[in-house]
């Protein structure tokens, strides 16, 4: 019934939006020198390096959230909670993910490229954490499982996850328009849209790879599958930001060599 009613107000005022809605045209390509941006489109977009990064860590987040709706409670089985008890833990990771993500959106819009940068970062960090502990890992003989890991894991994935999903969407948007799309609302439409079917197909993955994981090698060792996609992510991530750090001191160097060329002719034509 709450389907049918939400599909209901979506049906009558999604045609009153069309006339308050900013039109675009082909003027909206060209800058004001007159220069040409590039047409946004899913395919042109995706195929910058920085965005697709960034799209495969907001599936890599959802992904996150997607194993522990599936397996967490057969993983908290021993312990012998009562519903209310188990329906409170799934509501931790939410309830900080929930209150992170407009702070972390926050921090992106306030923050330095160096601090954008440590924040994308830290999000795969703390959900990494947060699934060493939740298992715990099995190699890992110290750490024995307990519901004081549990919940710390809880809010180390929820805070994490908040990070990377809100630092991708950020990081996708400023890497567009500085790729050379055109800062308008149909460019933002294609973010949003790669956004949102990155973290629908996260969410399909997850549950469906984490049911598979805990039947043939357990919930502690299933979750080795989300610590990996988490440190593919870190590691492509690390990997452009050297390749933008080694391309701008190319460009540095060659910058100042032109202006010592430039200088050297200038003092031989006196």
């Amino acid at each position: 019934m709450s389907l049918l009613v939400i599909s209901a107000f979506i049906a009558i005022y999604l045609p009153k939006t069309n006339p308050i809605s900013p039109a675009e045209s082909d003027d909206n390509l060209t800058d004001v020198n007159g220069n040409g941006f590039r047409r946004p489109s899913v395919l042109n977009i995706i195929r910058v390096p920085d965005i697709a990064i960034a799209t495969y860590c907001v599936a890599a987040g959802s992904v996150a959230i997607g194993y522990l709706q599936a397996t967490l409670e057969p993983h908290l089985r021993e312990f012998n909670l009562s519903p209310l008890s188990i329906g409170l833990l799934f509501v931790i990771q939410g309830a900080f993910y929930g209150v992170g993500a407009p702070v972390f959106g926050f921090l992106c819009d306030k923050l330095s490229s160096t601090g954008k940068t440590a924040l994308k970062f830290s999000g795969p960090t703390l959900i990494v954490l947060g699934f060493i502990l939740v298992g715990p890992l099995p190699f890992l003989h110290f750490l024995h499982k307990s519901m004081t890991l549990i919940i710390v894991s809880l809010v180390l994935n929820g805070v994490g996850v908040g990070a990377e999903v809100v630092a991708g969407f950020a990081d996708a948007q400023s890497e567009a328009i500085a790729e050379g799309f055109p800062n308008t609302t149909q460019t933002h439409g294609v973010i949003s849209g790669l956004w949102g079917s990155a973290f629908a197909f996260g969410a399909f993955v997850g549950p469906t790879v984490s049911g598979v994981l805990f039947e043939a090698v357990g919930f502690a060792w299933g979750t080795l599958f989300v610590i990996g996609i988490q440190i593919v992510g870190v590691i492509a991530g690390l990997s452009s930001c050297l390749v933008k750090r080694r391309g701008r001191q190319r460009d540095d160097s060659e910058r100042a060599r032109l202006v010592q060329q430039t200088t050297a002719n200038s003092y031989g034509t006196r």
